[in-house]
């Protein structure tokens, strides 16, 4: 339920996002979308608004620096037409649909962090693993014995590679998705925040992206590395720790 809230909340922040970048443009580029400014898109929408709000008001919701922005970015935004306002309905259901799914989100996080038992708490000794995700994680896999190997866990959430044969030309093209869809979600997006807090993650990402793969594929590559962790920590029931290597780099 966690996982699929997360993909509502990424659905409805791209829609938004969407209207925004037609009655303000610019925007988006801007700000963050939380509760905060949640609220604040709810007062004010276009960049007219923003021009002839107070900034003791603006500033309930922002920083003074970001009001600031806020104002240089609607400065040189044009004004929406009549056939665009008409999108600033469709934009307030959003943004109401928005703030219950944020707080829905946080108290099933709470939810899960009251149940996450010590055993279960081992899994998010791995940078980029949370509370919410971990016990996705921990629950869908289940019994880490039932696995041979980590290639074993490769497959059963879905993200081994789909090799392609044509002729004499053998090419790994996509992912077999055979699995667990719910665990390779918690997985992708453990590893999707693992590329910029975990080094060895971070590390094998960009690897790749040097070598001139595309970043989603590179990403994909870099959750079965997530997934190979992920076995060793639950096999071996040991805490994740940064390699040596890696400590003396960010030293």
């Amino acid at each position: 339920h966690s996982i699929y809230s997360l993909q509502r909340i990424s659905v409805t922040k791209n829609n938004i996002i969407r209207i925004m970048d037609m009655v303000f443009t610019g925007l988006s580029n801007a700000i963050d979308l939380n509760h905060e400014t949640v609220k604040l898109l709810e007062k004010y929408h276009t960049a007219e608004d923003f021009m002839n709000a107070d900034d003791a008001d603006l500033e309930k919701y922002v920083t003074k620096a970001m009001v600031k922005r806020i104002r240089s970015i609607a400065e040189k935004s044009p004004e929406p037409g009549n056939e665009k306002r008409s999108l600033l309905i469709e934009l307030q259901s959003l943004l109401r649909i928005l703030d219950l799914l944020i707080e829905e989100k946080e108290n099933i996080t709470m939810e899960m962090e009251k149940k996450f038992t010590s055993s279960n708490q081992m899994i998010t000794s791995i940078l980029g693993i949370g509370s919410v995700t971990g016990a996705v994680i921990v629950a869908k896999i289940g019994k880490i014995d039932r696995f041979e190997d980590a290639g074993k866990l490769v497959a059963f959430a879905g993200i081994d590679p789909v090799i392609k044969e044509s002729g004499k030309v053998r090419s790994e093209r996509s992912i077999s998705k055979r699995g667990d869809s719910m665990l390779r979600t918690a997985i992708y997006q453990s590893t999707l925040v693992a590329t910029r807090c975990n080094p060895v993650i971070s590390d094998y990402y960009h690897r790749f992206v040097e070598r001139g793969m595309p970043k989603k594929k590179a990403l994909v590559a870099s959750s079965r590395k997530m997934c190979h962790i992920i076995f060793s920590v639950m096999h071996n029931n040991k805490p994740f720790e940064v390699p040596e290597k890696f400590k003396t780099e960010t030293d």
